[in-house]
């Protein structure tokens, strides 16, 4: 979370949730506000001073020999349906063309690790990549084998493949103790963020949980392209806190 952030956290939080939330009719961005998900290898580091992400995972890879040809991520808006992800952003075209460069320029399949809720929009994604497009062009056209082609594995780290029925009863009654373990101006600063959406949805929309820890895929042998982790090439598809706010007057 950018400094700009926590400090509208605490100063202003009913402009801060004005800015985040998203129109209730389109799920798309409401009139006057445009928030972004970061994007490259920092975007989903860590969450706070103190709480990383993925930050440890990155300088790993880096040691073994990775850099930014053979690893990237695919940070997203967790806000969005997968569908509205593919319809704002293009993240679903975004994600293939970089496998394929990687796979191109490499020749080697890509790992593809997630975690999280990126477990179950890896799965829509393997449906997406395959699927012809529909009559309004939804669908990447890939044919049936390009998932067979193109990806080596894929890690999936504690997806929500069965749903997040304890993080969401977490959120509803403040019981932190096996979640997360932060500093108590982190632990201040989330309590802020979580009543203030709480409040504002009546029932928790966005609650989505960060990823904390993830595995290397071991030896560097594959691309990997990453929703959380790498391998040779990697590209992670992971949850980003949204810090690009634009203000439309």
């Amino acid at each position: 979370m950018a400094s700009t952030d926590t400090q509208a956290v605490l100063t202003e939080k009913e402009r801060w949730v004005e800015a985040i939330s998203l129109d209730p009719e389109t799920g798309l961005d409401p009139p006057g506000h445009k928030v972004r998900a970061a994007q490259g290898l920092d975007a989903a580091s860590e969450f706070i001073q103190g709480y990383w992400i993925w930050q440890k995972v990155v300088q790993n890879l880096a040691t073994l020999g990775y850099d930014t040809n053979t690893m990237d991520m695919a940070a997203y808006d967790w806000r969005l349906a997968y569908y509205n992800l593919e319809i704002r952003d293009q993240f679903l075209s975004r994600l293939k063309s970089r496998i394929e460069l990687m796979h191109k320029t490499t020749g080697k399949k890509v790992v593809l690790a997630s975690h999280s809720m990126g477990g179950s929009l890896a799965l829509f994604f393997f449906k997406w990549v395959e699927a012809e497009p529909d009559k309004h062009g939804f669908g990447g056209g890939g044919g049936k084998d390009w998932v067979e082609n193109h990806i080596e594995a894929w890690a999936n780290v504690a997806g929500t493949l069965l749903g997040v029925p304890k993080a969401m009863t977490a959120f509803m009654s403040g019981e932190m103790r096996d979640t997360v373990e932060l500093h108590p101006l982190g632990s201040y600063v989330l309590e802020k963020v979580s009543t203030t959406v709480m409040v504002h949805y009546g029932t928790v929309q966005a609650a989505r949980g960060l990823p904390r820890r993830t595995e290397s895929a071991g030896e560097a042998e594959h691309d990997i392209t990453s929703a959380g982790s790498n391998g040779s090439n990697a590209i992670a598809v992971t949850p980003s806190l949204p810090v690009s706010r634009d203000h439309v007057s």
